[in-house]
């Protein structure tokens, strides 16, 4: 059997640091060329978990569940879905929004969930609770674990996710780091 994705090569990633140096005109610094890594593998995880996603939900279930999002459900989700401060709030919007979930609206889930994981990472039990009877907004979670987050939330995320990982939260450590 063919393997459909592989993870990024250690070549692939000195391809992107070179291009990387040469734009900026400069060496990368250490916390650069580790958030370099960093992004590449959430990208690839992030790949490769839209693709079980949609192996498992079959195209199918998700046209079954497509909602279209009008104009005003765009406004009312912009202007509320970044401003969500707990975990209870980001399930609330999605289930509200989650039809909206694109562009614009997208990049302000990752920011909302990337706060959250990287600044309130002691509320983690909060989400975990969700999760365990939601699995879709499990896996919303884990989609928006992206490169919209910023940098030094992201090396902050991976951190938490390496030294303070709840055995409850297990899943989403492995979604954030490569063991």
């Amino acid at each position: 059997m063919e393997t459909i994705a592989q993870e990024p090569e250690v070549f692939e990633i000195e391809i992107l640091e070179n291009k990387l140096q040469h734009r900026m005109g400069r060496e990368l610094t250490r916390s650069e060329r580790f958030y370099l890594i960093v992004s590449t593998r959430l990208t690839f995880m992030l790949i490769c978990h839209t693709i079980l996603v949609f192996a498992f939900l079959g195209t199918d279930a998700a046209a079954a569940t497509h909602e279209t999002c009008t104009a005003r459900d765009a406004r009312e989700a912009t202007s509320k879905v970044g401003q969500q401060k707990d975990w209870g709030g980001v399930y609330r919007s999605f289930k509200r929004f989650r039809h909206c979930d694109d562009g614009d609206i997208s990049e302000e889930y990752s920011y909302a969930i990337g706060q959250l994981l990287a600044h309130h990472w002691d509320r983690l039990a909060d989400l975990t609770r969700i999760t365990a009877s939601d699995r879709e907004f499990a896996e919303f979670v884990v989609f928006h674990i992206d490169e919209n987050i910023w940098e030094g939330d992201a090396q902050l995320i991976v951190s938490n996710a390496h030294s303070r990982c709840p055995r409850e939260a297990k899943w989403l450590c492995r979604s954030i780091v490569d063991y």
